[in-house]
Formats: C-alpha cells, structure tokens, sequence
C-alpha cells in the first residue's frame, strides 16, 4: 500500500507555472486548489509517495 506525505501552500495570488513545475520536478503532485469565498487566499494541496516509511524507520513493527 502506497503511503502519502502532504504538503499545502497559502498564497494572495495564483502560483506560477515555475513553481508548480519545480514541485512536480520534486516529485509533488497538485491534487487540490481552495478558495475562500470571503478571501482571496488560495490553498494547493500536494502529495508524493512517501520514499521511507516512517513506522519502519522508527524501528516499530
């Protein structure tokens, strides 16, 4: 089973098509966009597959 990690950015103003590209390039996949219907603040969403698991590097099993 393919475990995720989550990342969000908040931003005034519609991200660039740079910075969606170098995340891409890192491996983050845009998987929401949010808007406030009082604000003009935009959320991204992204997620990329975790490349460690976490419970296994804590050595719990």
């Amino acid at each position: 089973m393919t475990r995720w990690e989550y990342a969000s950015i908040l931003v005034d103003a519609p991200a660039s098509k740079t910075t969606l590209d170098d995340l891409g390039a890192q491996g983050w996949e845009l998987v929401s966009v949010l808007q406030g219907h009082t604000s003009s603040q935009i959320l991204y969403v992204f997620k990329r597959p975790l490349t460690t698991d976490p419970v296994l590097a804590a050595g719990s099993v």
